[in-house]
């Protein structure tokens, strides 16, 4: 008779963005072997993600209180819980799992917190970023972050059926759950008109995709340029980025989900910095951003600039933009614009 597979219970209860990196973990405990039971602690609504997930054997959402939640994990014995959380719910609910090893992700805030103001050199436990925090709570290297795409791929072709589009298209993601995170509204439109004149983002289409908050300011951007737009079903974004042949984004979630069904991203960085550990790591894609004293002003955005300007992100230019993205749509054509890869 073999013995019972080891259960292992990983937490990670938000945002998007973070719930997608999670998933190296995810990744590296499917590899092992044998493979372990795995249960998934996350909010609710980021639970469709991994609906038939094969990495996952139980996915346990945390919606409101969190008593029964806490009810339902310790009622298992684990033999390892990964706290990749670390706030005062997830430690509790570390705390009421049954298990003999229980380890705690160190999310560097220190570090972080130092940058603030600009003229800060990132210490050196900043390297790797969010990945290689987790690996260190793991004990062993990480695989990249990977969603599956399978679930949502009968959708997301419907929707871009819908809107005229096919593979290869270009989406912009230009809604942030920070207001200071987010690329003026003005310089979105500008790069769009722009994107729908020259000749590979034209033949290629753009689309405008977001959560579903961001439909108001979708549906605006889509009436003045013309582009289409969708706010899908959570279940259905990694197989329609899946289908896009780069996402230009602010430093928010879809710039996440792409990468981890491996869409490489331009992604526009203006109050956060890279050295947060939340930049891209596809060596396909490429950071946009403007040197700035004041940069980094906040650990994840805000609702205004403290300064009043807004230069990290006013000042970030849609041809800059646009010859990033054809850097990735047609190389050749990007060179006669100058482009280089990696940071611009």
């Amino acid at each position: 008779m073999s013995a019972p597979r080891e259960k292992v219970l990983v937490i990670r209860l938000g945002s998007l963005g973070d719930v997608v990196l999670a998933t190296a973990v995810l990744e590296a405990l499917a590899r092992e072997r044998p493979a372990p039971e795995v249960h998934f602690v996350t909010k609710a609504r980021y639970a469709p993600l991994f609906e038939g997930d094969a990495r996952v054997a139980r996915v346990i959402p945390l919606a409101g209180r969190v008593v029964p939640l806490l009810r339902e994990v310790r009622r298992e014995r684990y033999g390892r819980v990964l706290d990749l959380h670390a706030n005062p719910r997830s430690r509790l609910i570390a705390l009421c799992a049954r298990a003999g090893d229980k380890r705690v992700v160190d999310k560097r805030r220190r570090e972080r917190r130092a940058l603030l103001g600009g003229g800060v050199r990132p210490d050196a436990r900043l390297a790797g970023g969010v990945v290689a925090w987790h690996a260190d709570v793991f004990g062993a290297a990480l695989p990249p972050p990977r969603l599956s795409v399978e679930r949502g791929a009968e959708e997301a072709a419907a929707i871009l059926g819908a809107r005229g589009l096919g593979p290869g298209f270009v989406a912009a993601a230009p809604c942030a759950r920070h207001a200071t995170k987010a690329w003026p509204r003005r310089l979105v439109a500008e790069f769009l008109r722009a994107a729908s004149r020259e000749g590979p983002t034209r033949a290629a289409g753009t689309l405008l995709v977001g959560g579903a908050g961001d439909g108001d300011r979708l549906r605006s951007l889509s009436e003045e340029t013309g582009s289409p737009w969708v706010t899908p079903p959570l279940a259905a974004l990694p197989a329609l980025l899946e289908r896009a042949a780069v996402v230009a984004t602010n430093d928010s979630a879809p710039l996440h989900v792409a990468e981890a069904v491996g869409t490489p991203v331009v992604a526009l960085f203006g109050p956060t910095v890279a050295a947060f550990g939340f930049a891209p790591r596809d060596p396909r894609s490429a950071l946009v951003e403007i040197d700035l004293a004041c940069r980094p002003c906040t650990l994840h955005g805000g609702d205004a600039c403290p300064l009043g300007h807004h230069r990290c992100m006013e000042e970030i230019a849609p041809e800059r933009v646009l010859e990033a993205v054809l850097s990735l749509l047609a190389p050749s054509a990007a060179a006669t614009l100058g482009v280089s890869r990696g940071r611009l």
